[in-house]
């Protein structure tokens, strides 16, 4: 399996998906709701789990060679920059990358971003049209 650490824009497509339908506090990094206020600390979060990741995917590179956009890597130069429009189909195939890319090492199954994932997921389901109109049990 390879890894490669995601790009800012990534970042922040995750953090302005989380903001958007993460409304009424569906969406948390560990203990604290996604805000506009902890937006770019929440993407540093997210870069900084990525980057483990890889890093333990590549233990023999230094940060610098690590595959994917190098300045992504300094998680404490990351500045959240807003995406004006996000989709719940865009959002779960942007998780998707993002887990596939950051699962690598022992801590991911117990992490703060595996559950800001699976929380984020989970809203953005609820966001897809005709969700709510959908029966929740099935019968002929």
């Amino acid at each position: 399996m390879s890894a490669f650490i995601v790009s800012n824009d990534h970042i922040d497509y995750l953090v302005s998906a989380a903001l958007t339908y993460g409304r009424g506090g569906y969406v948390k990094y560990g203990d604290v709701y996604i805000n506009s206020q902890n937006a770019t600390e929440t993407g540093a979060r997210l870069i900084s789990e990525n980057t483990a990741s890889v890093q333990y995917r590549y233990p023999d590179e230094p940060i610098t060679e690590l595959p994917g956009p190098i300045a992504t890597v300094y998680a404490i130069d990351y500045k959240y920059r807003p995406f004006l429009h996000v989709t719940p189909v865009q959002t779960l195939k942007a998780l998707s990358c993002y887990e596939y890319q950051s699962c690598e090492h022992p801590g991911w199954e117990t992490s703060s971003a595996k559950r800001f994932c699976d929380q984020l997921r989970n809203a953005a389901i609820r966001a897809l049209p005709g969700y709510y109109d959908a029966a929740f049990e099935v019968n002929r």
